[in-house]
């Protein structure tokens, strides 16, 4: 973003913007990969495994969220 010389909070904004709609994506994404788990025909174990992982990414998204925003870990809040 240097190259559009904006300023950082600025930055800080458009970024927080870009990550909040790719977070916005994720149970769309999920989703999807849900069904064509359903629909491969995989073996009942590989199944399992998919969505144990798309569980687990939904629970990793939160995690960081929580722990860069809500926490004021980097002082984002006071930022916005």
């Amino acid at each position: 973003m240097h190259h559009e010389r904006i300023s950082l909070r600025a930055a800080m904004r458009e970024m927080h913007a870009l990550a909040s709609a790719q977070v916005e994506r994720f149970p769309a994404g999920q989703a999807e990969l849900l069904r064509f788990v359903a629909a491969s025909g995989a073996p009942p174990e590989i199944a399992a495994a998919a969505r144990h992982c798309a569980a687990n990414m939904g629970n990793w998204i939160s995690s960081v969220y929580w722990f860069h925003h809500e926490s004021d870990r980097y002082g984002t809040a006071r930022d916005f």
